[in-house]
Parts: structure tokens; C-alpha cells; sequence
């Protein structure tokens, strides 16, 4: 099965200026992102789909392929990830190969763990159904809510549903708080950095 690595980077955010730029220990989200994609042997590839220049320049020094031509409306702030995400599969279909599936990476997640991130896709090799990562505490407090880690959806279902809200996808817990953090505001970013500094 070919599993193509997405990492969806904007140039802009909402809340915190040029997000996705912004550095713990000297070094960007989108850095920590794109480095931790080629460590994930099981992904048959990993592209970047982004409208900065800064960051299209940063990956091609990484040799992570950028998906070109990415139109203004995928762009802006209220923009759909899946749609984002259905465009630049297309493209790199277009100009490399036919994929199964796809494992979102969003750099807002900066905490990742290798062995967690080929578990999820373990289980979605073996059961064939999208698999989401989420917070570790959903299942004490019962809720099943994505943290943003990981997703990881069939081609086909992801153009079914224009969603990466599977219905019966499979939630995996993260394995901690720590790597289950998403960087969306700036308190965020602070206790990003504070983790940062405390070595697991």
C-alpha cells in the first residue's frame, strides 16, 4: 500500500503571525514537521502543500517535493484541510504516481512519536479504515477528539467525504499530553517551549 505523507502549511494564521514559522529551540515548526516526515519509513513519499515562499524554500533544502500551483482559495484562513489536502493529491498524482492513502502531518504538532506515528499506521494498514489520533485523556472524559497529530484516510474516502471526519474512523490515544499538543494560540506556543526544554 503507497501511504503519501501531506504536510499542509499556510503562510498566514489567524492568531499567531506566520504560525507554522514560528521556532522552538531554533527551529520552525514546518522544519520540525518536515524532519520528522523522512524519518517514517512506512510512507511511500511526503510532499508539502503551502502559499510562502519562505517555507517552499525551506523544504526544498529538506528535498520534500512542494505541490505547485496551489490556488489562492485553498489559501485563506477558512480554507478546508481536506480540500487542500484533495488538491495536492491530485497533483501529485499528475506528476508522479497513483497513491492509496494519505497521512496528514500539520506542523503544528511538533511532538510526535516515531513508534506512535507507525502504530496508528499499523492499524490502518491492518483494518483498512481511517485512523485519527486524539488526545489521551478523550477516552476518561469521554470524548474522541481529534489533537491534529495524525490522520490517516483512504484516497478514495477522503474524496468520498471531503472530510477527514470519518464517521467509524478508529480514535488511537496518544501515547501523552505532550505529544498530543496543538500549537494554535499563543499559551500554546508558550508551553511548547517549556516542554521543549525538558528532556523525555
Amino acid at each position: 500500500m503507497k501511504i503519501l505523507g501531506i504536510i499542509t502549511a499556510r503562510a498566514h494564521s489567524s492568531r499567531l503571525f506566520k504560525k507554522n514559522l514560528l521556532k522552538i529551540k531554533n527551529k520552525s515548526l514546518v522544519e520540525i514537521t518536515l524532519d520528522f516526515s523522512k524519518t517514517i519509513s512506512k510512507l511511500s513519499d511526503v510532499i508539502i502543500t503551502t502559499n510562502s515562499k519562505e517555507i517552499i524554500s525551506i523544504a526544498k533544502s529538506k528535498k520534500i517535493k512542494n505541490v505547485e500551483n496551489r490556488p489562492f482559495g485553498l489559501s485563506s484562513i477558512t480554507a478546508s484541510s481536506a480540500l487542500t489536502v484533495i488538491h495536492a493529491i491530485k497533483w501529485y498524482e499528475l506528476n508522479h504516481s497513483k497513491v492509496d492513502a494519505i497521512c496528514l502531518l500539520q506542523p503544528t504538532s511538533p511532538f510526535r512519536d516515531l513508534k506512535f506515528v507507525n502504530k496508528c499506521i499499523d492499524i490502518f494498514i491492518k483494518n483498512r479504515k481511517t485512523v485519527i489520533s486524539t488526545n489521551p485523556l478523550c477516552e476518561k472524559i469521554s470524548q474522541n477528539l481529534s489533537d491534529g497529530s495524525v490522520y490517516i484516510i483512504k484516497k478514495n474516502d477522503l474524496f468520498r467525504l471531503r472530510s477527514f471526519n470519518e464517521k467509524f474512523s478508529i480514535k488511537v490515544p496518544s501515547i501523552s499530553k505532550r505529544n498530543s499538543l496543538d500549537i494554535d494560540n499563543l499559551k500554546d506556543l508558550q508551553i511548547a517551549d517549556k516542554l521543549s526544554k525538558i528532556s523525555i
